[in-house]
């Protein structure tokens, strides 16, 4: 993961505008659902961020263990301040997912495990995949969503103003809402593209299979979500030999 502390700084200062983008909130719900979260499991949320996962966990009104784990102290301190306001229980970790798993600060077995967004940052989704496999529970569950190559953010801005129409807003009304919230997180979603944008990291569906390769995990289904912008995939976790 890129080790720059004054990016991820700034963006935790704008990220959670995110939230005010009703496909990621939709995003956040489908992860959830597609994880087939229950009350007291144990759910890894793997760079975590400002950890909105709780928030879907608390809006499907689930009350899990839900550990996160990021690398960026300013993330953590944003997602610290959530903690409180989750009905379940709810911890965070200090690790940077490029180290070997023994040096994340966690120990499994995990019930599901969550890759959000996250998966383009790290240097090798691949091993990511296989270190997270070491810490799942028997038939333990991954959601991982990751953007598929060329993003379009026009898609996303399209799907937000169709939505919006649906809650009685006009599509300028909600546009003017939006974009000064949208404009710094566009920002640094650029500074971050121009380092992770290339092929591997933005895969293909023959690229993303090939990451799931002898990981540990069986690819259960490969489905699209954030406005077609995403892979959304749910994995289960290999019998070991």
């Amino acid at each position: 993961m890129l080790n720059d502390e004054a990016l991820w700084r700034g963006y935790s200062r704008v990220y959670d505008e995110v939230l005010k983008v009703i496909p990621y909130r939709n995003l956040l719900l489908d992860v959830v659902e597609h994880a087939q979260a229950k009350d007291g499991l144990r759910v890894l949320d793997a760079c975590c961020g400002t950890f909105n996962l709780l928030w879907a966990l608390q809006e499907q009104r689930l009350r899990c263990h839900v550990t996160g784990l990021d690398y960026s102290d300013a993330m953590l301190e944003k997602a610290t301040r959530k903690l409180p306001k989750y009905d379940g229980q709810a911890e965070l970790v200090k690790a940077n997912l490029d180290e070997p798993v023994g040096s994340w600060g966690v120990t499994g077995p995990f019930d599901r495990i969550i890759f959000n967004n996250s998966l383009c940052l790290l240097n090798d989704p691949a091993q990511a995949l296989q270190k997270a496999a070491a810490l799942a529970a028997d038939n333990a569950r991954l959601v991982m969503s990751t953007p598929r190559p060329n993003p379009n953010i026009q898609e996303l801005l399209d799907e937000h103003l169709q939505l919006s129409e649906g809650n009685g807003l006009t599509r300028e009304e909600a546009m003017q809402q939006l974009m000064p919230r949208l404009q710094p997180l566009l920002k640094y979603n650029e500074m971050l593209f121009a380092r992770y944008g290339d092929n591997y990291h933005l895969p293909s569906e023959s690229q993303l299979r090939h990451w799931f390769k002898n990981s540990g995990w069986r690819i259960l289904d490969i489905d699209l979500a954030y406005a077609g912008q995403n892979w959304l995939v749910t994995a289960v976790q290999e019998p070991q030999a």
